[in-house]
């Protein structure tokens, strides 16, 4: 029996330690299961981490600045220096990044290469503040900085100006599948104010970012307290045009009208570059400018004058004198009471004549035009004379501007000859040299007997004006007169009129 136990023994001992092992693997694998649920519990019941408005991750150091389309600009300021102004030639190194993007990936910048943005020899990029030649932020933005000073710009890409340099390129750059979240994203850019070119006493560089064409100003003189260019003015501004150390433009003074950019002349309006009156823009009463030109910036057609052995390409460097001589309000005949108003005219005529007598027709016929506005609708005494005046002015500058072309002239001699019935007392020596300019007019038309009938006129009221000089010249005229309508006759030919 000791034996029957003995062989019994072995069998059982086995299947108890079978069972004990099933147990520790059991309790292990309850203990890795309640571990698992555990922590994915803990992981269900960690909150998320929120996520930041657009405008928190703005530095609380930023001044918050709005423009005048009521959009907000934020701005990390650095210290205070004198303000640029609109119309100011801006050279600045910008780039610009998503605030978000915590690797600040450049979207857009100032380099061809975004990696040598701002560094030293690379090339500012230029442009007119407060003309839309950039984006908002560089454009509002860098009229608050100072010459030197670094900033940075955080504005909505949503409020960015269309069209502009930083829109165009950052919108190419932008991650497409972003499309919805664009508007609402952040974008920081900086700017590194390198230099304001339009300040007195330093030459302005006016040129747009690859563009051949450049316009330069160096300030002779400066006048901080002349007047500016500002509202309803015609500028009187006196022009000597160089090439190659040669005048291709004589010394002339012209009127100019800042609003429009144009000229009182045809010729310039024709020949002038259109950026010469951006330079002329930003000077004062009273100041003298060297401006030199460039490529596309410079002459508009090609000039030539063989005697004189002046030859100007298109697009040669050229140079001009610009000298303000005159920045003139404008009189509302209307809004001015009858005095001032006479007295305006007077000052007019006299300026007109002076500009005449130098040999500036146009600059003569631009006061001489006004005086006939000004004196246009006026009843009281002598503002007749004061017309008839003017517009003796006015004819005799025929032949000495494009502007005062034949027909032009004939009209203002007309008008005026229909004004002597209601003048208060004759005007026998202005009413002479009347009749000379129409009868002249009417010689180069090779109407001679009606131009013979006018020297007569002429030489009637120069006589009993006791003007002698102005007898002997409509004296020579009417016999010219005389032998052409002499000719005429023999030949059977005289029903020229």
């Amino acid at each position: 029996m000791e034996h029957h136990r003995q062989e019994s023994s072995g069998p059982s001992s086995s299947a108890g330690s079978s069972v004990t092992a099933k147990g520790r693997k059991g309790r292990r694998h309850q203990a890795q299961k309640r571990a698992f649920q555990n922590d994915t519990t803990a992981k269900k019941e960690t909150p998320p981490t929120p996520i930041a408005k657009p405008e928190e991750l703005i530095p609380k150091t930023a001044l918050e600045i709005i423009d005048n389309k009521g959009q907000k600009l934020w701005k990390i300021p650095a210290e205070a220096q004198p303000l640029p102004q609109d119309g100011m030639v801006a050279q600045v190194h910008f780039k610009s990044w998503l605030v978000a993007d915590k690797e600040k990936k450049i979207i857009d910048s100032s380099s061809s290469s975004d990696s040598t943005a701002g560094q030293v020899g690379q090339q500012p990029f230029e442009f007119v503040i407060g003309k839309g030649q950039v984006s908002r932020a560089i454009d509002e933005g860098v009229k608050t900085m100072r010459n030197g000073e670094k900033a940075q710009f955080i504005y909505r890409r949503s409020e960015e100006a269309s069209g502009s340099v930083n829109a165009s390129l950052a919108a190419k750059d932008m991650d497409k599948d972003k499309e919805g979240q664009k508007n609402e994203e952040l974008v920081c850019t900086e700017v590194e104010l390198v230099n304001i070119l339009d300040q007195p006493g330093k030459p302005e560089v006016c040129v747009k970012k690859g563009s051949p064409g450049m316009v330069m100003k160096e300030m002779i003189e400066i006048q901080e307290d002349g007047t500016t260019m500002d509202g309803n003015v015609i500028v009187f501004v006196t022009l000597t045009g160089y090439h190659h150390g040669k005048v291709f433009f004589p010394r002339a003074t012209l009127p100019f009208n800042p609003k429009d950019n144009s000229w009182g002349s045809n010729k310039a309006d024709r020949i002038f570059p259109a950026t010469l009156p951006n330079a002329i823009k930003s000077m004062r009463n009273g100041e003298k400018a060297l401006v030199s030109l460039s490529g596309s910036s410079a002459m508009r057609v090609a000039l030539e004058d063989k005697p004189q052995k002046i030859h100007v390409p298109v697009g040669a460097p050229i140079r001009f004198l610009v000298e303000i001589e005159e920045v003139d309000k404008l009189i509302d005949p209307k809004t001015v009471a009858l005095g001032p108003s006479m007295d305006s005219c007077v000052d007019l005529l006299q300026k007109g004549n002076t500009y005449k007598d130098q040999g500036h027709a146009d600059a003569a016929l631009s006061k001489f035009v006004r005086a006939e506005e000004l004196m246009q609708n006026q009843s009281f005494f002598g503002a007749q004379l004061l017309l008839y005046a003017t517009l003796k002015d006015l004819a005799d500058l025929h032949g000495k501007t494009d502007k005062m072309d034949r027909n032009r002239a004939l009209s203002i001699c007309n008008k005026a000859i229909g004004m002597e019935n209601s003048l208060p007392f004759p005007a026998d020596k202005v009413s002479c040299k009347i009749h000379m300019r129409r009868g002249i007019i009417r010689m180069e038309q090779r109407k001679y007997t009606l131009a013979k009938r006018d020297f007569e006129k002429a030489l009637l009221l120069a006589v009993e004006g006791e003007e002698e000089d102005l007898a002997s010249e409509a004296l020579i005229l009417l016999s010219a007169a005389s032998q052409h309508v002499g000719t005429r006759r023999s030949g059977f030919n005289w029903l020229d009129d």
